[in-house]
């Protein structure tokens, strides 16, 4: 069940207050055969730091779970604590301007060890940027979680609700650099079976470009160190 049409609430907690969430939609960022090229360096609760290489492209004409849209594939490496190498595939449809349905993901880990993990939305979590300051969305959604490793398969279940809401246009220095952002507020509830738990996530997203320019929550925060779309540079 999804509630689409935006609620109004009051936005805290930081932002301008001001501006539209569209400025943000970049559809380059979602058509077939864009490359994008992005590095970040992601910090753990404890102050550890790891830096995660991106490459990939949108194809057009993919096909996830009875449903066709498009996919970026994006070929990953980590270095940090833990080196890792991985492949996704992130399945997603584009129903119109500045809406975006994902509809699941398949990874590949290459290394240190191999395992596979596939995430299904049902019916697909919405992504909006049709928003002025202060606007809401809220959604429920059921994810599903396979996993594989060492032969054995792992399946989870579980039903989400988040409401996500845009603070306003922010201006934020991050690795030495200035960027103008649109900052969003995703509050989600997951429940788990018997087990609910909640969550806040906040993210920039750039001007312009659409690319994510810093996320953090409760346990990690993410900044970009560098991006090219169609080897361009944001």
């Amino acid at each position: 069940v999804f509630f689409l049409e935006a609620v109004f609430e009051e936005a805290g907690g930081g932002g301008s207050g001001v501006g539209d969430a569209s400025r943000c939609w970049n559809p380059e960022a979602f058509s077939p055969g864009t490359t994008i090229d992005t590095e970040y360096v992601v910090t753990d609760a404890f102050g550890g730091e790891s830096t995660v290489s991106y490459s990939g492209m949108i194809e057009g004409g993919a096909r996830f779970n009875g449903e066709s849209g498009r996919a970026l594939v994006l070929d990953a490496e980590s270095s940090g604590d833990i080196e890792t190498v991985s492949v996704t595939r992130s399945y997603f449809q584009v129903p119109r301007a500045q809406r975006v349905r994902d509809l699941g993901t398949e990874t590949e880990l290459l290394a240190p060890e191999r395992a596979t993990a596939v995430v299904t939305n049902t019916p697909f979590r919405l992504q909006r940027l049709d928003l002025s300051a202060g606007e809401s969305y809220t959604q429920r959604y059921d994810s599903t979680v396979v996993t594989s490793t060492g032969g054995n398969e792992f399946v989870t279940g579980s039903e989400v609700e988040s409401t996500t809401t845009f603070d306003g246009i922010e201006t934020i220095e991050v690795r030495g650099r200035s960027y103008e952002t649109c900052r969003l507020t995703e509050r989600t509830t997951t429940s788990l079976g018997p087990s609910v738990s909640s969550d806040v996530q906040r993210e920039w997203i750039h001007v312009g470009s659409g690319q994510l320019i810093k996320a953090e929550d409760e346990a990690q925060t993410t900044e970009l160190v560098s991006a090219r779309i169609n080897g361009d540079r944001i």
